[in-house]
């Protein structure tokens, strides 16, 4: 089943000068249990594509569906993207016409940011009068935010807070996954009193508690040591997969995103859109550190290096 489907989908940001093109055309698939990766060059909108697919902003054109066979988010706007024969993209004098100013942008974003905290109140998120049910998403932020002077057990529970389902049964569960994978013992310590990987473990842990469809990754090894890195990979990767969850990781690193994924999507230089999807091959073999050890792992690297740069 598709838990993730971009359609066509573009996005423009505008100020009263300049329309920029983040992303162009971009279509791609993620299904169910999949754990799926997007590598680009830097600056080419795979952050904006987190935020398009967790609801914080909406494409200007295209349609994204979660979880459902009902579009979640659909524009039909046709002015603004022309691709021409040698690639480049531009946008129609109309659309550079159409007034709008920064400061409404910038209440369109908070507006949608209030709209996204809403709706991760609920099970799952509704497309308003079709009350079709959508994919929940989880966002694991490149750094842990664990709070300071709130214990892990408190901080794991912070999401069930906010979204008011501190029930009996979501609590529990949240203490299960706490003694499942190694952190009961340091339920009562605080963040600082934890290694790296371990607070890495606990944000993943925070995440997963709200029982989301979709996971989404934002550089979450970036901010860790190599050593380190690899480790808490490997627990992450176990984590997802024991609690059968669906992934998009957005990573810098090649060798990462072979490792861990079942799926490489690979993105062209602003306007983001699909340069190729790469199938690494590696379900077979169980951890990602054993992945890199794989005959065929080289390969893969130096394909997708030349996709990235060639």
């Amino acid at each position: 089943m598709e838990v993730l489907k971009f359609d066509n989908v573009n996005k423009i940001f505008y100020t009263k000068q300049h329309a920029t093109v983040a992303v162009s055309n971009l279509s791609f698939v993620v299904n169910e249990g999949e754990f799926v990766a997007l590598i680009g060059p830097s600056g080419c909108g795979k952050t904006t594509i987190l935020s398009l697919v967790c609801g914080l902003i909406e494409p200007t054109s295209g349609s994204i569906i979660r979880g459902t066979t009902q579009p979640k988010l659909q524009t039909t706007q046709q002015d603004q993207v022309q691709i021409s024969d040698n690639g480049k993209t531009t946008v129609s004098a109309d659309a550079c016409k159409r007034k709008t100013p920064l400061k409404d942008s910038v209440k369109r974003l908070k507006k949608g940011f209030t709209q996204f905290t809403n709706k991760l109140s609920k099970k799952g998120l509704n497309d308003g009068e079709n009350g079709a049910a959508h994919a929940s998403v989880g966002y694991m932020l490149q750094r842990d935010q664990l709070f300071e002077w709130r214990t892990i057990e408190k901080n794991i529970t912070l999401g069930l807070e906010v979204q008011h389902k501190m029930t009996e049964e979501n609590v529990e569960r949240a203490r299960e996954l706490l003694k499942k994978y190694g952190l009961w013992e340091f339920r009562n310590h605080y963040p600082q009193q934890l290694s790296g990987g371990m607070r890495q473990r606990a944000a993943l842990i925070r995440t997963i508690a709200a029982n989301p469809d979709l996971l989404l990754l934002d550089e979450p090894f970036s901010a860790l040591d190599f050593q380190t890195r690899l480790d808490v990979c490997d627990d992450v990767y176990d984590i997802i997969k024991k609690e059968h969850k669906t992934a998009l990781l957005v990573t810098h690193d090649i060798s990462e995103a072979i490792a861990l994924a079942d799926k490489v999507i690979v993105l062209t230089a602003r306007p983001a859109t699909v340069k190729e999807v790469h199938y690494t091959n590696l379900a077979d073999i169980e951890t990602p550190l054993k992945r890199r050890q794989s005959p065929d792992f080289s390969a893969q690297f130096e394909k997708l290096h030349n996709l990235l740069h060639g």
